[in-house]
């Protein structure tokens, strides 16, 4: 008990990811604004895909697909769809750094979301 006590991890559940995308949606709508007309508004998404927390990331991303498709299917945002870039950090510091990295440098994306520790 004591050793489940002591351990603090935070466990996104399907209803976080979608509350997390749905902070990322108002977000989105301000860059939208700002940015010249497109087909996609992309979107980084980074989880624990592999590893020890493998089961948490996969939750969340299943999450924020259903919460994309669901934004989509009701005309986008701002008549724009949403796509949803995804990288697995592997709830490694550096490989989320990394992957960070990517999506804003290589990807292009104006707004990262997190599903990981």
């Amino acid at each position: 008990m004591l050793k489940t006590m002591l351990k603090c991890s935070f466990r996104p559940s399907a209803h976080t990811a979608k509350v997390l995308l749905g902070v990322a949606g108002v977000l989105v709508l301000s860059v939208v604004a700002a940015m010249p007309a497109r087909a996609d508004v992309k979107i980084g998404f980074q989880a624990p895909l592999t590893g020890p927390t493998a089961t948490d990331g996969k939750s969340a991303q299943i999450a924020a697909t259903m919460a994309v498709e669901d934004i989509n299917a009701a005309g986008g945002v701002l008549g724009q769809k949403i796509e949803l870039v995804t990288y697995d950090d592997q709830a490694k510091s550096d490989q989320a750094i990394f992957t960070a990295n990517k999506l804003i440098g290589e990807d292009g994306v104006k707004l990262v979301v997190n599903g990981s520790y």
